[in-house]
């Protein structure tokens, strides 16, 4: 899990799917378990890239702040919930990142990564307000990128339709900012 935390993004999705079972784990767990120790044999050479970008100066470094968001599409056969992530990059560099099943079943892909992309944008206020109290202020919109194009849609449009209301009260954050 340390691993995951703070040094391996790559794991975050398969570490998610097999700590759900820790309490009673079967044999496909355990396989699963084996699995992901041979791959972290295999790329123990991996890890994070710090500075990648050489285009970073003090007065630019906030305006580097992007971030990726994607969700799955009721991919749990017994809950039936989604899991939604993000990855946040600061000059090229990931900076924190999550893989979470959402609390709720959601009735279409869009309700998803729109879910997805809520918890992506409260990470994003929060990193940029962290920026900002260090002292590297933002003078261009961060991007967030995100490849459903009916959220995205939702995401610019500032008004609620019939087919919207499914999307629960805590995303409301997404369109207030």
């Amino acid at each position: 899990m340390y691993l995951m935390v703070g040094t391996r993004p790559d794991l975050a999705f398969d570490m998610r799917e097999v700590s759900q079972f820790l309490a009673n784990p079967g044999m496909d767990h355990w396989t699963a378990v084996v699995r992901g120790l041979k791959y972290l044999s295999g790329t123990k050479d991996y890890g994070l890239l710090l500075g990648g970008s050489l285009d970073v100066t003090t007065e630019n470094l906030a305006n580097q702040l992007t971030a990726y968001s994607d969700s799955d599409y009721a991919n749990c056969p017994d809950t039936r919930r989604s899991v939604g992530g993000y990855v946040t990059m600061l000059a090229s560099s990931p900076i924190s990142w999550l893989s979470r099943k959402h609390h709720t079943v959601v009735l279409s892909t869009t309700e998803a990564e729109y879910i997805a992309l809520c918890h992506c944008m409260q990470e994003m206020i929060f990193l940029k307000l962290l920026l900002h109290e260090l002292g590297f202020a933002t003078t261009q919109p961060n991007v967030i990128h995100e490849d459903n194009q009916s959220c995205i849609r939702i995401s610019y449009n500032s008004s609620s339709t019939e087919g919207q209301n499914t999307v629960t009260l805590d995303t409301a954050l997404c369109k207030k900012r």
